[in-house]
């Protein structure tokens, strides 16, 4: 057999496979998924145990959307919103300091992994309660911190503006939700869920300001813990878009850079930046982040912050 019809005969054996593939794997992955039932199950247990500050994360992921839409009808029911940890990615616990319990949805049959599998340390597994033989309702205990300081909290109390070449400066009002930095909407800065670094995350929106110029966020008096937690990076619409440039990220405290970086075009990752803030934790500073870009055009960038006094820590007030 010639090599031109090994290769038409492979290509034909795998147009076959893929397709039949393609037809099997519906009821396969119906087989695999949980009924009703459990789903309803679970979602009972959920809403008798909820808590104002608790979180739900499913585990695997691609499972949510079947999840919220067997839950919605009884979050409706039963007057219990419940607030979805919506991350592609591993389970960060920093993020978790925000809230009291996490509860996981979770599909061992499909992972094949144990639940005190999904849960870095120092998080814990408290309780297991099976909703039926492919689901399970997972409790977890967060490690806890005292925040000090919360960048999508606090983020109406700041003063934004832009920044021109010479030090000119125009204010950015705001106008219920955002601050209004122009009269487009993408000039606008605003909490919003992006998709950044492979899931999607809550963070402060902010788009460079075009000629070369900054966006500035200040917190006159922001008290600070001992640790704070900086992140930021380009939104997915951002890293795909080529027409931009260079974005420079900056934090600043009472003047003093403690975060400088350059994100390249069509990087697409959460940069964490960690800051010891011991030095000035419990006292009021002047707490700024800038954003540039000298070409801005689709430089959508995210920054999200927190700074806690972990569990025990009496450094700030």
């Amino acid at each position: 057999m010639t090599a031109r019809r090994l290769l038409l005969l492979a290509g034909f054996v795998l147009f076959v496979g893929t397709g039949a593939y393609s037809l099997l794997l519906p009821g396969l992955q119906e087989r695999r998924l949980p009924s009703a039932d459990e789903a309803e199950a679970c979602g009972r247990a959920l809403a008798e145990a909820w808590g104002e500050r608790d979180l739900v994360r499913v585990e695997p992921y691609w499972y949510r959307e079947h999840a919220t839409a067997l839950l919605g009808a009884l979050e409706a029911r039963t007057h219990a919103p419940f607030a979805w940890l919506d991350e592609r990615t591993a389970l960060d616990l920093e993020n978790g300091w925000r809230f009291d319990r996490l509860w996981l949805l979770h599909l061992p049959s499909v992972t094949g992994r144990g639940a005190a599998d999904l849960v870095p340390a120092p998080a814990r597994v408290v309780q297991r309660t099976p909703c039926g033989p492919r689901l399970e309702l997972v409790q977890v205990e967060l490690p806890r911190a005292a925040i000090r300081f919360d960048l999508l909290r606090d983020a109406p109390q700041g003063r934004v503006r832009r920044v021109f070449k010479g030090g000119k400066a125009e204010a950015c009002p705001w106008d219920g939700g955002r601050f209004r930095c122009g009269a487009t909407e993408w000039k606008n800065v605003g909490v919003r869920w992006k998709d950044v670094g492979g899931s999607r995350r809550t963070c402060l929106y902010v788009e460079p300001a075009p000629d070369d110029s900054l966006v500035e966020i200040t917190f006159s008096s922001a008290v600070l813990g001992a640790r704070t937690v900086v992140w930021g990076g380009l939104s997915l619409w951002g890293a795909r878009k080529p027409s931009g440039g260079d974005v420079t990220f900056q934090v600043r405290i009472d003047g003093k850079a403690r975060v400088q970086h350059v994100e390249p075009p069509k990087e697409y990752r959460w940069n964490r930046f960690e800051l010891d803030t011991r030095d000035v934790a419990g006292r009021p500073v002047e707490l700024v982040y800038a954003v540039g870009a000298k070409k801005s055009g689709w430089r959508q960038f995210c920054v999200d912050t927190l700074s806690v006094d972990p569990a025990g820590d009496e450094a700030a007030p």
